[in-house]
């Protein structure tokens, strides 16, 4: 929390002038990026609950499938917010 607090600080003391607008092809990016950032967290913490499940169950419930389907959703997300960056 104390590094946030001295983020904040020293971002505050940069005049403003220094920071420059977003272009509209950059804000554009930046809403096709975030909602990919938040899709793939949500796979990878739904991912990493149903692995653990399988784990403390000992039992599956063909949940390996699921998993499965789900990885390969995340590299395809992943993949998308590289070619983002390129």
């Amino acid at each position: 929390m104390k590094s946030d607090e001295n983020d904040a600080v020293l971002l505050s003391k940069i005049s403003r002038d220094e920071f420059r607008a977003l272009t509209i092809q950059e804000m554009e990016r930046k809403v096709k990026l975030w909602s990919l950032i938040i899709r793939y967290e949500l796979l990878s913490k739904r991912i990493k609950t149903l692995k653990q499940w399988i784990k403390n169950d000992g039992y599956d419930y063909k949940l390996r499938d699921s998993i499965r389907l789900m990885e390969r959703d995340k590299e395809e997300v992943a993949k998308k917010i590289i070619e983002i960056f390129l």
